[in-house]
């Protein structure tokens, strides 16, 4: 395992497969629980009265709901943006018409990534993090 930084609170720890430490994770779940319960007795709040109530910051709310762990389905008030646009969406992470443009530069060829030879670095950027003694 290789130590890294925890990106929450920037202790030192083993990184395994998440960029925050055991103790950020615990908090995490918690703030994640808070979201859940709350969001089941209150289905007809909106965003800003989940973090209110429950205090998790907005952005940790919005990764939760796009790692699919809160579902806002059936919640007629709560809305948040999408991961692309910023519009108002209420399911999914992203809007119907981002949606629809995605699924066109994927069809047109587009949306693929560049070849191995057009990236910079391309060759040596996988095994940059490996020791040379």
């Amino acid at each position: 395992m290789a130590l890294a930084h925890c990106i929450n609170c920037h202790r030192l720890f083993n990184k395994a497969l998440k960029d925050i430490c055991p103790d950020c994770i615990k908090k995490e779940e918690l703030q994640y629980m808070a979201c859940r319960d709350y969001l089941r007795e209150h289905m007809d709040c909106t965003l800003q009265e989940l973090h209110e109530a429950t205090e998790v910051p907005t952005n940790l709310i919005l990764k939760f709901i796009r790692e699919g762990r809160i579902s806002t389905k059936g919640a007629k008030n709560f809305e948040y943006p999408c991961a692309m646009c910023g519009k108002p969406i209420k399911v999914d992470t992203i809007c119907s018409s981002c949606q629809d443009q995605v699924k066109r530069l994927r069809e047109s060829g587009s949306g693929s990534a560049p070849p191995a030879a057009a990236r910079p670095n391309s060759s040596t950027a996988f095994h940059s993090h490996i020791r040379r003694d």
